[in-house]
């Protein structure tokens, strides 16, 4: 049961990672349209994912899934990451 799980999620990861790749092509195509909404766009795609991220952790735990240590490292590293880019856009600017 949880190699399968495992593989679902490998899966999840994988589709995540192909739709990001293929976003910021159609970004770069559209570069000089995006311009002016390039803060929105960010600051609200990052909220959008951490709200997703919190409730997801939250939803497995309450049904009592255990997630792998490479999902728990997975989700604290990227509330991590998550911080210090809203933290470096802050202090450096954009």
């Amino acid at each position: 049961m949880k190699d399968a799980r495992n593989r679902l999620k490998n899966a999840e990861l994988l589709s995540l990672i192909g739709a990001c790749l293929a976003t910021g092509g159609i970004a770069l195509f559209l570069q000089s349209w995006l311009e002016p909404f390039k803060l929105l766009l960010l600051f609200g795609g990052l909220a959008m994912h951490a709200t997703a991220m919190y409730y997801r952790h939250r939803l497995e735990r309450a049904a009592g899934s255990m997630p792998t240590h490479w999902e728990r490292w997975l989700y604290w590293s990227c509330w991590l990451i998550l911080a210090i880019l809203v933290f470096y856009i802050l202090m450096v600017g954009p």
